[in-house]
């Protein structure tokens, strides 16, 4: 989900920008919240009511004021990918289902049972299913809290950037890497619920660390693959690394034209700018909506 690395690159390169901060330094603010990551992110711990309804009860201690976006329809541009991931789940649950069947026949030693178990727990993670009924209830616990909540015309991410852009919430709470790209000037990322904290993404910090513009960020990103783009993506960092040497090796130059530009007029240019501009595009929230 969102830019491969990021975070990892982001940690490394632009650390005083990152802060661990108390709910209790939240206090008075609005922030919208990408209902999705935390429907499967709870679902998964198996404790998706009790989880939200944690949530939404520390919101209410400190004087949090949230706003959840629900998904509504993904762009056709997902279409390939979501195919994929389906496919990927099922392939998941049958192993999950032969292990489980491996269990049960016996003629297993100790420490074979506990590293299938291991790997069942893992497969397990990659096929958890959020039902309409799953949406419904937690739709509901909101309601009974007197939160607010939207289905976005299509993906959550877009919506929520756009609010926070727009300064209708101070911040963003999602593990979406994503949200960076579309340019969310905060970004809280791991909500720990036991111990009353998230960590603080500052995006004006981060781009004084990197000396890059908005735009510049968001071009870099997108040219190291993201959920929309239909070059294949490698499995490591690669992408984002060479993108950013790429990136360099322009800034270098002091040029008077954006990176894009440079980018194909370059003799070996294998990249597609006109999909790369349509992908830059469906990032800036402020014509997507």
């Amino acid at each position: 989900m969102g830019i491969r690395c990021l975070n990892k690159f982001l940690k490394e390169n632009c650390s005083s920008s990152i802060q661990t901060v108390s709910l209790s330094k939240l206090n008075g603010k609005t922030i919208v919240i990408d209902a999705s990551i935390y429907l499967y992110k709870y679902s998964e711990e198996g404790k998706l009511m009790e989880n939200m309804n944690i949530m939404l009860s520390m919101f209410k201690l400190y004087n949090i004021v949230p706003i959840f976006i629900f998904d509504g329809k993904p762009p056709a541009e997902k279409k390939e990918l979501l195919k994929q991931r389906r496919e990927d789940k099922k392939i998941a649950e049958n192993e999950f289902h032969m292990l489980h069947a491996r269990l049960g026949a016996g003629f297993v030693d100790d420490a074979e049972k506990q590293e299938i178990n291991n790997a069942m727990n893992e497969l397990q993670k990659k096929f958890i299913h959020v039902t309409k009924q799953n949406v419904e209830n937690v739709k509901e616990l909101l309601n009974n809290y007197g939160v607010t909540y939207y289905v976005a015309p299509g993906e959550a991410d877009g919506l929520c950037a756009l609010l926070a852009v727009e300064k209708k919430a101070w911040a963003c709470l999602s593990e979406d890497m994503d949200m960076f790209v579309y340019g969310c000037p905060r970004v809280l990322r791991y909500l720990n619920l036991n111990q009353h904290n998230v960590v603080l993404y500052t995006m004006t910090h981060i781009l004084q660390d990197l000396q890059m513009t908005q735009k510049e960020f968001r071009q870099v990103c997108i040219l190291s693959g993201t959920d929309y783009n239909k070059k294949e993506r490698l499995t490591s960092c690669q992408d984002l690394y060479h993108t950013i040497s790429l990136f360099k090796k322009y800034k270098r130059t002091r040029p008077k034209i954006d990176f894009y530009t440079w980018l194909d007029r370059q003799k070996q240019n294998y990249y597609d700018i006109s999909e790369l501009q349509h992908i830059y595009t469906m990032f800036d929230v402020k014509k997507s909506f």
